[in-house]
């Protein structure tokens, strides 16, 4: 995957003074409140919003479960309730893009914005990531990639709108369910074809600076990244 259009984390200190483009830097986070565990994860939700509203940031927030309103108003301006989550569903990455769907539908996000997506649990411990990119918003892409696996790590990632949207909108939901892909895999493998077209530049970065309890089936698994 990476190749002259695509840079590693290292790659960073050499493209300051790089022509600058001031895109807009927008960030969206997925929330599902579910009954397991509610209080705990509820705490999660709002300890993420607070470090983002603690740095300047107003994050949009799209919640699939719940009616609204909930806590979540409390911390965010900007909260979606879509409605979207579908209990019958194996795989949660499905349900996961329809929210996105639903975000990028009523949120008006322009098509040079830079999109940050966290999945609504997980947390920053470190500016690092939106400092990446905030410098260097001239890339389109910004990611943390797993070679071996082929997969993108979708709980934090960046991509300019317009490609975010394409995405989404282009990802075949019945495939994903019938054959279990995950979101992963499904980035990774729209964001390598772009690359390979020469579409896109972006970014690899080794440490995101997000810290994630993994929910999984229950047993939560606390990972950094």
């Amino acid at each position: 995957m990476k190749s002259s259009i695509f840079f590693s984390a290292f790659s960073f200190f050499l493209l300051q003074g790089t022509e600058f483009c001031a895109s807009t830097v927008h960030i969206i986070t997925t929330a599902a409140l579910i009954d397991k565990k509610y209080e705990e994860r509820k705490q999660e939700y709002i300890h993420s919003l607070t470090i983002l509203k603690g740095w300047g940031y107003e994050p949009f927030v799209v919640e699939s479960c719940s009616n609204g309103p909930t806590f979540l108003n409390d911390y965010s301006n900007h909260v979606l309730y879509s409605g979207t989550n579908n209990r019958l569903l194996r795989n949660k990455g499905v349900n996961e893009l329809l929210a996105l769907r639903a975000a990028f539908k009523k949120f008006p996000f322009d098509d040079d914005d830079i999109i940050i997506k966290l999945t609504g649990r997980y947390y920053f411990s470190d500016q690092s990531f939106l400092q990446y990119v905030q410098q260097n918003s001239t890339l389109d892409a910004f990611v943390k990639y797993d070679s071996q696996l082929d997969m993108i790590f979708t709980g934090c990632f960046a991509l300019r709108a317009r490609y975010f949207k394409h995405m989404i909108e282009s990802i075949n939901l019945q495939e994903m369910e019938d054959r279990m892909m995950n979101f992963e895999s499904v980035v990774a493998r729209y964001i390598n074809n772009l690359y390979r077209k020469g579409e896109i530049k972006g970014m690899f970065l080794d440490h995101l600076g997000v810290v994630a309890n993994i929910f999984g089936d229950g047993n939560c698994n606390l990972t950094i990244w």
